[in-house]
């Protein structure tokens, strides 16, 4: 089978087509990708499992299809990590995880807001304080008072 038969059987397309097509976010085409999910391809057809040359990054279209219809069927998962399903916040769009404290400054450890919500909603509740020892870049105080919860954060870091 020629290159030509194989691009037009995987049916490649680049991230951002995927992404537009499926209704995800180009982050989330590469994560699946990170996680093993789908494989990549460069734009010969050719499975990779290396860095792809900028604008030469392809997936399968039709693999992502089929992964995402097994994902909605339940009998397959965004990742492999045993969490509970409420916890992947896999439809979250990216904009929405990374809201206002992220923005503000870089911070390698920071986590997502909806997952701190997630935890101070079943553990507490409005009028209740919060003390957050290892305050970082501020994620669980700034929820905490958005969910009307008394916050009080400690660090070290500067």
């Amino acid at each position: 089978m020629g290159n030509d038969a194989m691009i037009d059987n995987l049916e490649l397309v680049t991230v951002e087509e995927a992404a537009r097509i499926v209704g995800k976010t180009p982050h989330n085409i590469r994560d699946y990708i990170q996680r093993g999910r789908i494989s990549k391809y460069n734009v010969y057809g050719e499975r990779i499992n290396y860095a792809a040359r900028n604008g030469q990054l392809r997936v399968s279209l039709k693999e992502l299809q089929v992964f995402l219809s097994l994902v909605e069927q339940g009998l397959e998962k965004h990742h492999r990590a045993g969490l509970h399903p409420e916890l992947g916040f896999h439809e979250v769009p990216e904009r929405l995880r990374t809201k206002h404290v992220h923005r503000l400054h870089p911070y390698l450890g920071k986590f997502i807001p909806q997952l701190v919500e997630w935890f101070l909603s079943r553990y507490f509740k409005p009028g209740d304080i919060v003390l957050d020892p290892f305050m970082g870049s501020g994620t669980t105080l700034v929820q905490g008072n958005e969910m009307g919860m008394h916050t009080i954060g400690i660090d070290i870091s500067p």
